[in-house]
């Protein structure tokens, strides 16, 4: 038990000097609104790869339709990868209606690359924009959502990763699934506002296609299934930079899952990345080791009934430590949060982080085909 505890308050020690990191960055972040000046409008593609999407496609391309940006500088690239819904046939009302609109359409698999991966790539291949800039088919966006973003390449960085957040109204999963996904995207912005580019979400991130095809594009993690957003957060961030875009009119706002199975195959997804840090970003490793002791030195203390006044402190410091860290995200990116919803979170992570870090290590979980 002596040693569990030396463990955990390092462990803790090492969490605190990163949540530390993490305020400061996400303090140094612009809090007004930057948009694109007259004298900046690159051209910028819009790149997405699909499939399946036609419940939500229609309302993302109208979105898309309604920007603020020049419309001879803004292309639409769709990938539609292998639908057998009718996603194909709105990509095609929209090609057929808007000129700036671009449809492409995957009908087999690739045998050198991974699905999602593929279809990016065969839509980055027609792009013209000097810009990239890539979401999800079940995401919607602001009509400032390019203007925002694009205005962040006027200090001359080689990606942006901005905001997403979960849309929900009072359903308590999905409000869960919105304090979750804020607490990544919180310390991801925070990471990047010290100059870490470590993370981001790929239903928001935009990058100079020179640079994408300066580091081969994805063809050097050609066969991961996921992890294209992490891979090209930290290979562009190092030969062009990396940034994080604070302002709430370039935010993504995307859908939350419905089931228990849905969410926990997502986060395995997410957490099966984590083991490849160690190769690219150590000190990211670090950080995600630290998380995962200490709530596995919590998890232990639970199991064992061992709730001593050192337990207590530990565990509401740590929640404390984390409050900060999500409460400044969502005022930065002005994401509501619910304190009831915030205090179930921090009780579930003591047993959902050991969970997922263990799932995620051994790398069982589902994704399209």
């Amino acid at each position: 038990m002596i040693f569990l505890l030396g463990l955990m308050w390092v462990a803790l020690g090492v969490y605190c000097l990163y949540v530390i990191l993490f305020i400061t960055g996400l303090s140094r972040l612009k809090k007004t609104p930057k948009k694109t000046s007259l004298s900046y409008c690159p051209s910028v593609s819009v790149v997405m790869a699909v499939r399946n999407e036609s419940k939500n496609l229609n309302s993302l391309l109208e979105d898309l339709v309604a920007q603020d940006y020049p419309i001879n500088k803004l292309e639409i690239i769709v990938a539609d990868d292998r639908s057998t819904d009718g996603t194909w046939k709105i990509i095609t009302s929209f090609t057929n209606e808007y000129l700036n609109f671009n449809g492409v359409q995957i009908t087999k698999k690739s045998n050198k690359m991974t699905p999602k991966k593929h279809a990016l790539s065969e839509a980055i291949s027609i792009a013209r924009g000097t810009i990239i800039l890539s979401t999800d088919g079940d995401c919607r966006v602001p009509k400032t959502w390019v203007s925002s973003m694009v205005g962040e390449f006027e200090n001359n960085t080689g990606v942006v990763a901005g905001f997403s957040s979960v849309e929900t109204e009072s359903r308590l999963f999905h409000l869960f699934q919105r304090i979750d996904f804020l607490s990544l995207m919180s310390a991801n912005a925070g990471a990047m506002g010290v100059g870490f580019s470590w993370a981001g979400s790929g239903q928001n991130l935009a990058y100079k296609k020179s640079y994408f095809n300066q580091v081969d594009g994805f063809f050097p993690v050609a066969n991961e299934v996921s992890g294209d957003d992490i891979y090209l957060i930290q290979s562009i961030s190092q030969v062009g930079g990396g940034s994080f875009n604070p302002d709430p009119d370039g935010a993504v706002m995307t859908l939350p899952v419905d089931s228990l199975w849905q969410f926990i195959n997502q986060r395995i997804r997410w957490a099966s990345n984590s083991q490849k840090q160690y190769q690219s970003q150590i000190w990211f490793l670090v950080f995600l080791l630290s998380v995962y002791i200490v709530n596995v030195s919590l998890l232990l203390h639970v199991v064992l009934g061992v709730f001593t006044l050192t337990f207590i402190l530990m565990w509401v410091f740590k929640v404390f430590l984390e409050g900060v860290i999500i409460y400044l995200g969502g005022w930065i990116s002005k994401t509501p949060v619910s304190f009831p919803v915030f205090l179930l979170w921090s009780l579930v992570q003591i047993v959902y982080i050991p969970l997922m870090g263990l799932l995620g290590v051994s790398g069982r979980f589902s994704w399209k085909p």
